[in-house]
């Protein structure tokens, strides 16, 4: 789902806060973010680690710049450089704030760290 589409329906719903937690990456958390808080919504900035022992952690932060720089680091020194096929892995996207899409995630996050 898009951030617009997120923060219609917590609005929808009385949602008055969320966590966006994706999978290896923190690349879309800065715009949802931005469209969460300009329609009520507060936001916990974090990151799902997929372990190499195979156990998914939920990491949260206090603050999206700090979960975007282990997101980096993560992206950088953990996750191995394995090229993504969206045919079979699905797209991995970024978005803006007006719901457009602005870039595919090239290297596939499915995997452990």
């Amino acid at each position: 789902m898009t951030p617009r589409e997120i923060a219609s329906v917590c609005v929808s719903k009385g949602i008055d806060w969320v966590s966006i937690t994706d999978h290896n990456s923190a690349g879309n958390v800065r715009v949802f973010s931005k469209v969460l808080s300009r329609a009520g919504v507060s936001l916990i900035p974090g990151m799902e680690v997929h372990t190499v022992e195979d156990v998914h952690v939920l990491a949260y932060f206090p603050e999206v710049s700090l979960v975007e720089a282990f997101s980096d680091w993560i992206r950088r020194e953990r996750l191995p450089h394995v090229s993504v096929d969206p045919e079979i892995s699905g797209y991995q996207l970024f978005v803006d704030d007006d719901d457009s899409f602005t870039g595919v995630e090239e290297f596939w996050l499915g995997q452990p760290t």
